[in-house]
């Protein structure tokens, strides 16, 4: 038996474990919350300030004494600060922390912006001192343009995707001879699936 006392609460304790320094897990806890924050944790990289430039969290107070309310639509709850323009289009992280760039949302309102979605910036607002036109290729491949069925017309559901379901992906086979027509009663039906039962 192991008699120590913790390092969190200094209580005396007497565990079988010989490497144990904590009375419980709620301790240990307790103690990491105090010691492994900030640069003290192994995992720091810098902070978060950075990500939105040096003077972000100042024009971010500002604006939230500025606007008081959602500017779409008079909320008061849950409120954030948008850019209008956002980041990925912008040289420098500090021009695009300004008065004219900034906005409070709530966050409703904020997720219905449509600059979220961006793949290039709209020739009304784009300045070659200040913007990119289109965003550098690490933010771009996320917001590339999803590709177009080629049976139906309409959006895929994901960038890779060739067929926008199973239902379309099916008739490319068949028409292109994929699946065996031999098996088929009445030749040039597709068997019913449960992807194409619907549709029937």
């Amino acid at each position: 038996m192991n008699t120590f006392i913790c390092r969190n609460c200094g209580k005396s304790v007497t565990k079988s474990n010989p490497q144990s320094v904590y009375c419980s897990k709620a301790c240990m806890a307790e103690d990491y919350k105090k010691r492994l924050v900030g640069a003290n944790n192994p995992a720091w990289k810098g902070g978060g300030d950075g990500y939105a430039g040096e003077n972000f969290v100042a024009m971010s107070e500002f604006i939230h004494s500025r606007d008081k309310v959602c500017t779409d639509c008079g909320g008061s709850k849950h409120l954030s600060v948008h850019h209008k323009i956002p980041q990925r289009f912008w040289l420098k992280l500090e021009d695009f922390n300004t008065e004219d760039n900034l906005v409070l949302l709530c966050r409703s309102c904020h997720f219905k912006r449509p600059e979220h979605y961006w793949v290039e910036l709209p020739k009304n607002l784009y300045d070659p001192k200040l913007h990119l036109p289109e965003p550098p290729e690490r933010t771009a491949a996320r917001l590339r343009k999803k590709p177009v069925c080629p049976v139906c017309g309409k959006t895929c559901k994901g960038h890779r995707n060739r067929y926008c379901s199973y239902s379309c992906s099916n008739k490319a086979r068949w028409k292109d001879g994929v699946y065996d027509a031999s098996l088929v009663k009445n030749f040039g039906d597709p068997p019913v699936t449960r992807w194409n039962k619907k549709e029937k």
